[in-house]
């Protein structure tokens, strides 16, 4: 006669330990947050790069004074949404007031900036495009604002750093 013997299976579970500290995300980057930071970023330094061009060769002298603040304007809104994005990037939580005051901030300087940059651009071509990704820029800065004060009002939390939730993940 043959003997029946039983098996027993022990199930195995797999945990997963995620950490709320610092951390490398890289899907930040598949965001609108970060493709906005990043066509931001990229509009602004093609602004200063012609700011600059045109400052060096092609302007008289009584025109430096709105080139040089075109290139101070777009350079510190370009550091803020270098240092907002990596800061994004390390899992690190901003307070959205501050992030929509910057927002607003950087779009008005940035907009001033191609404001003042309009006169006598039909002698220097650098001019005017200065002017164009400025208020390029002046633009998705605006968007990004309108996204995230939105974004803060539906959740009814603007003045914590958790309210805005995960860039990621969260859908604007």
């Amino acid at each position: 006669m043959a003997t029946m013997q039983a098996e027993w299976v022990t199930p195995t579970t797999t945990t997963r330990t995620i950490s709320s500290g610092i951390r490398f995300d890289i899907w930040v980057l598949k965001s609108v947050n970060a493709a906005l930071k990043l066509s931001v970023i990229l509009f602004d330094l093609v602004a200063i790069s012609l700011a600059a061009a045109g400052n060096q060769y092609d302007e008289p002298y009584y025109l430096y004074g709105s080139s040089q603040y075109a290139i101070f304007a777009c350079l510190s809104a370009m550091v803020h949404s270098i240092v907002v994005l990596l800061i994004y990037l390390f899992n690190l939580t901003p307070w959205p007031i501050l992030e929509i005051i910057n927002l607003a901030i950087s779009a008005l300087v940035v907009f001033i900036a191609g404001c003042l940059m309009i006169p006598y651009a039909y002698l220097v071509a650098t001019r005017g495009a200065t002017v164009a990704f400025a208020w390029a820029a002046a633009v998705l800065y605006m968007v990004d604002f309108f996204l995230k004060f939105r974004k803060g009002r539906k959740n009814g939390t603007l003045g914590t750093p958790s309210s805005m939730g995960s860039v990621a993940g969260g859908k604007y």
